[in-house]
């Protein structure tokens, strides 16, 4: 039967022609859905074949195409065939066709639309090698489709929720490539978890994203050689993969590549990759790895907790990794017990071998010239480890936490320990600080073990609390000639000084930097004629200190230096110095004489604070006597005032000020010009 149903345009007609709707644009006809007013024609179809050209007032038309929606929801249809000339199906053409069984796909079609065969029950599917495209959702639920032959050459797909065997694609079980196919579109086997062999022919240049990922029973797969990467996320989730060989054209394995190959023991990373993605083997079930020296970069977490990982060879050269959390090994690091470098390895990169809590021994090659910081940061059972020579510096937190570690050498190359490179090494008992090294940054050897230190001549700075909370340190050698430290709390030897019973200067050092001593319980320093400078508080609170001197040529007695020094029983004054200023013997208890000889120009605030002293003699040169300069002195009977012309500061902040009550002597000497207010 033949229908002219309307004219669409001036080329497009509308016809029935042997109960199927066409439209007509010569020389093309594509099937149309059913145009009929109650749309009955197409409810009884169970069979339709589809001519290769149909003829219409005098002209041959070529049908190529099935319309959109053109079988949709024909739910009696079982079996279409289809001609040659087909070139497309169009989005929903046999939607919901529950149940259609067979539909060929003949060689020469180039596209399917969205949703082209969504819901229909057949049970393989074979692609021709000419289709180019497919839809979002063109298989999408097809509840008994277990078998797909894919011979497409080059398609593209839609990709994640899209795909076009998306929804039961657990029930696929069989997925065979034609031997033509070049490109295999990103997605395209996703969450096919019944599928456990694929055989990717030799032809096949490019596998894209995602491609098997959530197979979780796939065991056996190949990467055809001329491959040059593992796209991203390609075996997600493969959990039963056991092995894998990568052809010798591989050189970068991308993101989440193998994520979750629980199943995945060990695979060659061969020589000539260069790059592994971020989280490449998240929890994968590698039990050794080898990177190889050609190795550039690997992503964050690439072999995340990998519990099963064990061994570690690093051949990369100079590679780039990752820091802290993001580190390759991170999480699960705890079980790897061997790490070896390769002879060829220039640059370890920082926090390679972090939380590697059970490794014991590391041998770094000569061939190494940089060691990134904290490399071994929290490998607590570290016994033995050697810093190659040609190194200039420990980096930061290299060996932070590393409990066991007894003992280091450090080659004279060293010129630099960095911020907490040994910090909390509690096994660290001694260690050779070598002339040539001139800093150590903070926390450097915070709370280690050592027991002695040598600081060398060389040395220029130490950082905050370089030594703090070192509560095995009993014996320092100070031979910096000029170094700057920090001072107060951050002072190097700060928490846990009141363990240093033998503080030593080197007969070479000049300046002695301020709260250098503080603290501490030694009881005997001899300060070398050498030095020419000593900095604020550097014997403050040394409480048992009982003998010290002061070099000549100091010129000033600096403040707080002797501040708490409750043991000090004298000291003797260098002609030279003109200066006693804030507090610097304030709290010297014991200290019940001391000579302020003629060339003393001033006294500084609290000077004396306290202080033990019996008597005293202020000379004719003094000028000025700061504030309570002598308060609290409780024992001070006898004064002598010579100084000719001297300011004081009045009322309750004169020199005397508190106990002046004890005062039952005062002098004035026969040069006395000015008697200051408050004085007595």
């Amino acid at each position: 039967s033949l229908l002219l149903i309307a004219c669409i345009g001036m080329n497009a007609e509308t016809v029935k022609l042997n109960n199927i709707y066409y439209s007509l644009t010569y020389p093309n006809a594509t099937v149309l859905k059913d145009q009929s007013s109650d749309q009955t024609v197409y409810s009884a179809l169970t069979e339709v074949s589809i001519p290769a050209t149909v003829t219409y007032d005098g002209k041959t038309y070529n049908v190529t195409a099935i319309g959109s929606s053109a079988f949709y929801g024909c739910n009696k249809l079982t079996s279409v065939r289809l001609p040659a000339s087909i070139k497309s199906i169009n989005s929903s053409a046999f939607k919901n066709c529950t149940s259609l069984v067979t539909i060929n796909l003949p060689e020469g079609m180039t596209s399917i639309g969205s949703n082209a065969f969504e819901g229909c029950i057949m049970t393989s599917v074979t692609i021709p090698s000419t289709m180019t495209s497919i839809g979002a959702k063109a298989y999408y639920g097809c509840p008994v489709l277990s078998s797909v032959t894919w011979n497409a050459v080059n398609c593209s797909i839609e990709t994640g929720s899209d795909a076009p065997f998306y929804n039961r694609s657990e029930l696929i079980t069989s997925f065979t490539f034609g031997d033509q196919v070049q490109k295999i579109p990103a997605y395209l086997c996703q969450y096919m978890s019944n599928l456990e062999s694929v055989v990717i022919p030799a032809s096949v240049t490019y596998i894209g994203a995602s491609v098997f990922s959530g197979c979780s029973k796939l065991k056996s797969v190949n990467i055809p050689d001329g491959i040059t990467y593992i796209n991203n996320s390609l075996f997600y989730g493969c959990k039963a993969l056991p092995s894998i060989t990568l052809p010798q054209s591989i050189t970068i394995i991308n993101s989440s590549a193998f994520y979750g190959c629980e199943g995945l023991t060990s695979i060659t990373l061969h020589e000539g990759i260069t790059s592994l993605g971020s989280s490449a083997f998240y929890n994968s079930g590698l039990t050794s790895v080898t990177i190889p020296s050609t190795m550039t970069s690997i992503g964050a977490k690439a072999f995340y907790g990998c519990g099963a990982l064990t061994k570690v060879v690093w051949n990369a050269i100079n590679c780039s990794i990752e820091t802290g959390s993001d580190a390759p090994f991170y999480n699960r690091s705890e079980l790897i017990t061997s790490f070896t470098f390769g002879d060829q390895v220039q640059k370890i990169p920082a926090y390679l071998c972090q939380y590697m809590s059970n490794l014991e021994s590391v041998v770094i090659p000569a061939s190494v010239t940089y060691i990134g910081a904290s490399v071994f940061s929290g490998c607590s059972k570290l016994k033995s480890v050697n810093i190659p020579d040609g190194i200039t510096y420990i980096n930061n937190s290299l060996f932070y936490g590393c409990k066991a570690l007894p003992s280091i050498t450090l080659p004279q190359s060293i010129t630099i320990i960095n911020s907490s490179a040994f910090y909390g090494c509690e096994g660290l008992t001694s260690i050779t600080l070598h002339e040539g090294i001139t800093s150590l940054g903070s926390s450097a050897f915070y709370n280690s073990g050592l027991t002695s230190v040598t600081i060398p001549s060389t040395m220029t700075s130490i950082g905050a609390k370089a030594f703090y909370g070192c509560g095995a340190l009993t014996k320092v050698v100070w031979n910096a000639i000029n170094c700057s430290v920090e001072s107060g709390s951050d002072a190097p030897f700060y928490n846990k000084a009141e363990v240093i019973t033998s503080f030593t200067f080197g007969d070479q050092v000049q300046k002695v930097p301020g709260s250098l001593c503080q603290y501490m319980s030694v009881e005997s320093i001899v300060i070398p004629s050498t030095v020419t400078s000593i900095g604020t508080s550097v014997f403050y609170g040394c409480s048992k200190l009982k003998s010290v001197n002061i070099p000549d040529g100091i010129t000033s007695v600096s403040s707080y230096l002797f501040y708490g020094c409750k043991a000090l029983p004298s000291i003797t004054l260098p002609q030279s110095i003109t200066r006693i200023n804030n507090s610097a013997f304030n709290g010297c208890e014991k200290l019940t004489s001391i000579t302020l000889h003629e060339g003393i120009t001033a006294l500084e605030s609290s000077a004396f604070y306290n202080s033990g002293l019996t008597s005293i003699t202020i000379p004719t040169s003094m000028t000025s006597i700061g504030t309570k300069a002598f308060y609290g002195c409780g024992a001070l009977k006898d004064i002598v005032w010579n100084a000719v012309n001297c300011g004081i500061e009045s009322g309750s902040d004169a020199p005397f000020y508190n106990r002046s009550e004890v005062v039952t002597s005062f002098t004035f000497g026969d040069q006395v010009e000015r008697i200051p207010g408050y004085l007595c």
